[in-house]
């Protein structure tokens, strides 16, 4: 009843503020009801009668904070700032604004804004470039967070943290590429000491003195990839290394296995069971323990690498040696078995009694 007479009323009044009060009584009946889209636009008309309405600012604001349109609240928070009194109230409200565009709406280029028009109602510089660091290291904006960092430290930084953010400059051009970019922060320049240069083949070691007496004609020096093992090299020797290990465990856990079944194998041989079948047995028993020892020991190398190297996957799984895993998982079971199955086709000796124990 008193919302349905405060709308009648509307029609005739031509106070603003009276019609800002009347306006803010429909906004209540409709929160009441449950229609926010409705209590929504009536606010704006009592803002739009009387722009110094707080109580229908804060009404709105606290509406649009808990619904689903980030930019409406923003937006309504940049309208507030223009019409409060001070400059620093100004100020704070729109590095509010720049918060909500930036972290909720997704909206860069509308935070960047907020945060020169906070600048200009006198908020600090450090404080503008910390909040322009922080949400550009949310939003993963490495040119952002670069140009924050840049004026915090022309601006405001700390004498405490500038070696940090000096670092943080550099290692982000560097990451990107920028090897001139990152020197230059550095106040370098970059000054050239040398070339490389990569030969189809391995030089012989005339090549090598050829080019080094060469070069000290010319009043320079020289220096040759030397004569140590590559990563690679060393890779693929211990993995060679490892297999042959891994066949010498796994040929005395064939012939413990063997010692320990003589008597079946006699009692085979006896019911007619001929080389073949012996060597069938034999084989499939090495093959069988090689895979499962390969498979065992690869899943469990991966779930030590997985939990040392969980906070970058990509790089710490970019370089699998899977020719490596191949030769021990496929390989080996392989050369296990084929050993087995030659060298296990001997007769064994005449059946004789089972040994008292």
């Amino acid at each position: 009843m008193a919302a349905r007479l405060a709308e009648k009323r509307l029609e005739r009044e031509e106070d603003p503020g009276v019609a800002a009060a009347l306006i803010m009584r429909v906004a209540a009946d409709a929160l009441a009801s449950g229609d926010a889209k409705r209590a929504l636009e009536v606010l704006a008309r009592a803002i739009a009668k009387d722009p110094a309405c707080v109580p229908a600012r804060a009404y709105q604001l606290d509406l649009l904070a808990d619904g689903d349109d980030p930019a409406a609240f923003a937006s309504e928070l940049e309208s507030y700032a223009e019409h409060l009194e001070t400059d620093e109230a100004r100020g704070r409200t729109f590095l509010l604004a720049a918060f909500v565009w930036g972290m909720l709406a997704s909206d860069a280029p509308s935070a960047r804004a907020a945060i020169s028009q906070a600048g200009l109602y006198g908020v600090p510089p450090g404080t503008l470039s910390r909040l322009s660091r922080s949400m550009a290291f949310y939003r993963e904006d490495k040119a952002w967070h670069d140009e924050a960092t840049r004026r915090l430290l022309a601006n405001g930084a700390d004498p405490s943290e500038l070696s940090t953010l000096w670092f943080e400059l550099v290692r982000e051009r560097f990451a990107r590429g920028d090897a001139e970019g990152a020197v230059k922060a550095l106040h370098e320049t970059i000054v050239g000491v040398g070339w490389l240069i990569q030969a189809p083949s391995a030089l012989t070691a005339v090549q090598v003195n050829a080019a080094r007496q060469a070069a000290v004609g010319l009043g320079a020096t020289i220096e040759s990839k030397s004569g140590q093992l590559s990563l690679g090299e060393i890779s693929n020797g211990a993995t060679i290394g490892g297999l042959l290990l891994a066949l010498g465990v796994l040929a005395m856990t064939v012939g413990l296995i063997r010692s320990e079944t003589v008597s079946d194998l006699r009692t085979l041989t006896a019911a007619g069971a001929g080389a073949r079948t012996r060597r069938a047995l034999t084989g499939v028993t090495a093959c069988v323990i090689a895979f499962l020892g390969a498979a065992l020991g690869v899943a469990g190398g991966s779930l030590a690498v997985f939990v040392w190297g969980h906070a970058d996957l990509a790089t710490t799984f970019a370089d699998v040696p899977w020719s490596d895993i191949g030769l021990l998982v496929i390989g080996m079971p392989l050369i296990g078995g084929t050993a087995a199955w030659l060298l296990s086709g001997r007769q064994p000796s005449a059946v004789s009694r089972q040994s008292l124990e």
